[in-house]
């Protein structure tokens, strides 16, 4: 199976990087491969109309299947009410059979890898079409529920998945940021967590910090390479076509 990640989507305002123009993979995919959307979905993009919306349509008509987290622009009212499946050995929500919404503080086992995700961040900036929800803050019972799981796990994934970043990744990125609760929080499993690479959103900046092994994505589309062991420092191979690294996304190197 192949396995892409990449940043937000917002609807339709990001929409055309999944297009073969920019995405030129895509069309070749097959029902085993899987792309994973790091928050800020934000299909469908009118909400009430989700059985009629184009841009869904659109990606359920592709023969891989989607799987995303949430972010903060997001319809909280469609993500709460899609039925649950397990799969993956955790629940997923169905916005469509093919495209599946990854729940709040669970692991899940993903082409072999094990991923933890938590999607949700405090909104940076109002975006049309999405007004403030308070549910794009995690609940105590998410934050805990992640917690739980993690040590069940012996505080021990392949990859991470987050909507925010770890606090501590903030002042690389502004010269003034107050972190928000979910970085706050993530702050502390990053000092706890075993892991090998982290994957967010949220921030639409396309940045590696290499030695971290933690991937800022926004227009990239990063493939793993499931067939090799995962590397922290690995570098991963952007099929998101016309991007440059220097020019379109920074390398950073070292711990943090």
């Amino acid at each position: 199976m192949k396995l892409f990640i990449t940043g937000d989507i917002h609807g339709k305002q990001s929409f055309q990087k999944l297009q073969p123009r920019f995405f030129p993979q895509g069309p070749s995919l097959s029902a085993e491969d899987m792309l994973i959307v790091a928050g800020d979905f934000g299909l469908p993009v009118l909400p009430g109309n989700p059985e009629g919306d184009y841009y869904l349509d659109d990606l359920a008509s592709r023969k891989y299947t989607t799987l995303f987290i949430d972010g903060n622009h997001e319809h909280f009212d469609i993500l709460a009410g899609l039925k649950t499946e397990y799969r993956y050995d955790g629940p997923v929500g169905l916005l469509r059979p093919n495209v599946l919404h990854l729940r709040r503080g669970y692991v899940y086992e993903i082409g072999g890898l094990s991923f933890f995700a938590l999607g949700g961040a405090r909104g940076m900036g109002n975006m049309a079409g999405y007004g403030f929800d308070c549910r794009e803050i995690p609940s105590e019972r998410e934050f805990q529920r992640g917690l739980d799981l993690l040590e069940e796990r012996g505080w021990r994934v392949d990859c991470v998945l987050t909507h925010a970043a770890p606090a501590r990744f903030m002042p690389r990125l502004y010269e003034t940021f107050n972190a928000c609760p979910v970085s706050k929080y993530l702050d502390g499993i990053y000092d706890r967590l075993e892991f090998t690479k982290w994957f967010c959103g949220h921030y639409h900046r396309d940045i590696d910090f290499s030695g971290a092994g933690v991937h800022f994505l926004s227009e990239r589309i990063l493939k793993l390479d499931t067939s090799v062991p995962l590397e922290r420092g690995a570098k991963l191979r952007n099929c998101r076509a016309g991007l440059e690294e220097g020019r379109d996304w920074t390398v950073i190197e070292g711990l943090l």
